[in-house]
């Protein structure tokens, strides 16, 4: 009985002997299996992913809040910019109107009787001339 014990201990250890050299292994504690290896491997690279997102979180979110202020910034100034677009190209008109009548004879006529005093041949011009307590009163 004995020998088979030996046999069996020498059967055992021929077979640690094989199984160590296909996977590299001298001695010690058998190897992982590969599922083992792959969930151990799975467990470590979600830990490393969820440590990334938390400390990536306060990163983003400061940009993301800075790029916000600076959208509602730039937003606003546009619309600013617009209405001032809308008021000038409203003067611009209104300027456009006014240059298209002074070329016209009846508003050339009114500005050189107004401005300097014109008259036609023959007419008569006169000049109400108003003391200063009379310019005060309004009358």
């Amino acid at each position: 009985m004995q020998h088979s014990v030996v046999a069996t201990n020498g059967a055992e250890l021929r077979s640690r002997r094989a199984a160590a050299q296909r996977t590299g292994r001298k001695n010690g504690p058998p190897a992982r299996s590969a599922r083992s290896t792959r969930n151990t491997y799975r467990a470590s690279t979600a830990i490393t992913i969820l440590i990334l997102i938390l400390l990536s979180a306060p990163l983003v979110y400061t940009w993301s809040t800075a790029a916000l202020k600076e959208y509602r910034e730039r937003k606003r100034e546009v619309a600013q910019l617009q209405h001032q677009l809308a008021t000038l190209k409203k003067e611009n008109e209104r300027l456009k109107k006014q240059r298209d009548a002074l070329f016209t004879d009846e508003e050339i006529e009114k500005l050189a009787r107004e401005r300097f005093g014109l008259v036609k041949p023959g007419e008569k011009a006169y000049v109400v001339i108003m003391n200063d307590r009379e310019e005060n009163d309004g009358r």
